[in-house]
């Protein structure tokens, strides 16, 4: 797994990215493979001050980005008459639990409450 701290710090397996031309090496291999690659992405970015100003403390803003990759993704699939698969990513203990409470919820932001 690409992990963007790990990468971005040369930390746990991507150490040797502490030297500058090996990582310039690894951008450029990692560019060129995105590059040939066809794919979909997906993606969420979390505001969390927006949420917080929004909705307080009684949201889990990762709950409710999942709550909108969900509906994005469902509404791709169904789009183009597909069905297809979802991994989520371990966080850690309490993370992935209440994780795991959400997603067995109904995915409306009024359930997303921790």
């Amino acid at each position: 797994m690409l992990h963007r701290k790990e990468l971005v710090h040369g930390r746990k397996r991507f150490w040797r990215l502490r030297d500058e031309g090996a990582r310039d090496l690894f951008d450029a291999d990692l560019c060129a493979l995105v590059a040939g690659t066809t794919f979909t992405l997906i993606g969420i970015c979390i505001d969390k001050l927006r949420i917080f100003d929004e909705y307080g403390a009684a949201l889990n803003p990762y709950h409710v980005a999942l709550s909108a990759l969900l509906e994005r993704y469902c509404g791709w699939l169904n789009h183009f008459n597909r069905s297809g698969d979802l991994m989520a990513e371990s966080r850690g203990g309490t993370e992935d639990r209440l994780l795991k409470d959400a997603y067995g919820q109904r995915m409306d932001p009024r359930h997303l409450a921790p």
